[in-house]
């Protein structure tokens, strides 16, 4: 059979080794979501592991959770104030508009 070699004709490799890195002991702070009257609760995932986390509660959380919803409630707030600053400036501009 041409296609299939021996286990003898197999070419051995070298391998490769493994570094282990030393793990980060994870660390947990409370931490409180502010209230939205839109949702009572905010899911967030990280590295695979899932969270559904009640808000205007007191939680314990580990800190790569709390880093996530820091920025996500900072993304939130850029939103809104960019959102606000565009409908200002229409507003303007309609009023600008209705003078000529």
């Amino acid at each position: 059979m041409a296609g299939k070699k021996n286990i003898d004709e197999v070419v051995e490799t070298e391998e490769t080794p493994v570094v282990e890195t030393p793990k980060k002991k994870a660390t947990k702070q409370y931490f409180t979501i502010p209230y939205d009257k839109d949702e009572e609760s905010m899911y967030v995932s990280v590295n695979g592991k899932n969270y559904l986390i009640q808000r205007d509660r007191e939680v314990l959380l580990p800190t790569e959770v709390i880093e996530v919803i820091k920025n996500s409630l900072k993304a939130e707030k850029e939103a809104r104030e960019y959102a606000k600053k565009k409908e200002n400036e229409f507003k303007e501009a309609q009023k600008a508009v209705q003078f000529i």
